[in-house]
């Protein structure tokens, strides 16, 4: 993957998006698990599908998750919980 895809997938991170996400990856998890979802599983998703090396994955995930977690304080409904 370019740099430049990177970007832009990371620019695309949106709190609608990750509200969106969190939405559907909740709908399929076990009722016990419901009311969080990992941010690992958000990460999941968002490269679903993408032709990525072990390299071009380490280097973009925490590009991701800052941006997760942005989306998230930026969100009227979203917030952290610890997963301990």
């Amino acid at each position: 993957m370019e740099e430049s895809e990177m970007e832009s997938l990371t620019c695309s991170i949106t709190p609608e998006k990750v509200e969106r996400l969190v939405r559907e990856i909740e709908a399929n998890q076990p009722k016990v698990n419901r009311g969080s979802v990992a941010i690992g599983k958000i990460v999941d998703r968002l490269l679903a599908g993408k032709s990525l090396t072990v390299e071009e994955r380490s280097a973009l995930e925490p590009r991701l998750i800052q941006a997760i977690m942005h989306a998230i304080e930026q969100s009227p409904i979203l917030g952290f919980a610890d997963g301990g």
